[in-house]
């Protein structure tokens, strides 16, 4: 089921076991580019770009990637994110599995 985030993004839990779970995020930039304000979880995350155009911030540096590029955040590492182009699509893979994404 795909879950309405906010105004521009949307997300899908496409599959979770007891310690892992993959979600997809779809982006679509309105008049102001997207922005993933820097946050932490406990969990460890894989980030696979299946779409798009981004900018991660991991540990104050900025990093673009873009459709085919991978990253890793350790547990509690602060990270953030801006779309840079018109939509966009992520792979994220958690794990523990992220309960709150479950709600």
């Amino acid at each position: 089921m795909i879950e309405k985030v906010d105004q521009w993004t949307k997300r899908e839990v496409v599959h979770f076991g007891e310690n892992l779970m993959g979600v997809k995020v779809y982006f679509s930039n309105g008049p102001q580019p997207k922005e993933i304000p820097t946050h932490s979880h406990t969990q460890e995350q894989f980030t696979y770009v299946i779409d798009g155009e981004f900018e991660f911030s991991i540990a104050g540096k900025w990093i673009k990637v873009t459709k085919g590029d991978t990253l890793f955040f350790k547990s509690n590492e602060i990270h953030g994110a801006r779309v840079n182009s018109e939509t966009g699509m992520l792979l994220d893979v958690f794990s523990p599995v992220r309960e709150d994404f479950l709600v």
